[in-house]
């Protein structure tokens, strides 16, 4: 993870330019996405139709984490109103390894991609091993398989899993922690925060996956454990990495809908008190507290005279 642009290549008087007058397009924060898999009733989905109900994070937000439960149950024009709000067109695929298809086309990317989605990441499970993860033979077939796209395992525990991310950080692209945030600060600074420190020095992408508890529908009490969460990984860091280290685009917190039975949270409106939308909007607005930069993070255009140096 950089906190500076590679500008390769470039002539000496483009440089100096830069530095004198501003760098282009070189402003990044964690990212928040928006886990489609659920647990809830299909109208909790289909709800995000309506952009109304939550335009700042349709307008920030990375994008979906599309697990394609319950999506594909909704209607055609159901679905396509849910992508179509989303201002970036990417996604990560959530692909359990045992789905996946070794010859032609890949069902679920393609059908993300038939709404006009890039798919640059593939997330992938095999519950048969410790906590889901990948084995080193497992992540090679995936990069085979997907030579174009970065290849993403979930982990559950930095306590259980940390000899194993450890020893497939040379092939792997990243790792999703799945978390539930309503867990008690400490557990989450011994099970979470460390997989930061991992991906910042190996620079991964880090998804930290974050389903909700089956009470969690309560008050306010998914968005406050959301929030609770981004806090203690950024706290139990805060002086181990440098400063400003979130303000990456390779971190990319995930409020998700499923959990233990039937989810009772909804996903709109985003300025409700206990949404999962809600909860993304709570994050994009933590960025400047967690020296991620601004809710909004702008970049500069260069200037026509840029194209005039020699």
């Amino acid at each position: 993870m950089k906190l500076y642009c590679k500008h390769t290549g470039m002539r000496l008087g483009m440089l100096i330019f830069l530095f004198l007058f501003g760098t282009a397009d070189c402003t990044f924060a964690y990212e928040v996405a928006v886990g489609l898999g659920s647990t809830a009733d299909k109208s909790a989905t289909a709800a995000m139709g309506d952009r109304e109900k939550w335009p700042m994070v349709a307008d920030l937000s990375w994008g979906p984490l599309a697990n394609l439960y319950p999506v594909a149950l909704l209607t055609h024009a159901q679905q396509e109103a849910v992508f179509n709000n989303f201002r970036q067109r990417r996604a990560i695929a959530e692909i359990p390894y045992s789905g996946v298809s070794w010859q032609g086309k890949q069902p679920d990317i393609a059908f993300i991609e038939g709404f006009g989605f890039k798919v640059p990441y593939v997330f992938s499970i095999n519950e048969a091993h410790q906590d889901g993860m990948l084995s080193r033979d497992e992540i090679i077939n995936l990069k085979n398989r997907f030579p174009a796209k970065k290849i993403i395992m979930i982990a559950r525990s930095w306590v259980r899993d940390q000899d194993h991310v450890q020893a497939v950080a040379d092939v792997v692209d990243g790792v999703c922690i799945e978390y539930i945030p309503s867990n008690v600060p400490y557990n989450i600074a011994r099970h979470v925060a460390p997989f930061a420190g991992w991906a910042w020095s190996h620079d991964k992408i880090l998804l930290f996956l974050m389903p909700p508890q089956p009470d969690d529908y309560q008050s306010d009490r998914y968005v406050r454990a959301v929030k609770q969460l981004a806090q203690v990984v950024y706290n139990e860091n805060k002086g181990i990495l440098p400063h400003g280290w979130l303000q990456s685009d390779r971190f990319i917190f995930v409020p998700a809908n499923y959990t233990y039975g039937e989810s009772r949270i909804p996903y709109v409106t985003e300025d409700s008190t206990n949404s999962i939308l809600a909860a993304a909007k709570a994050l994009l607005m933590m960025r400047p507290s967690l020296d991620a930069g601004p809710v909004r993070p702008a970049g500069r255009a260069l200037p026509p005279v840029f194209l005039l140096l020699p």
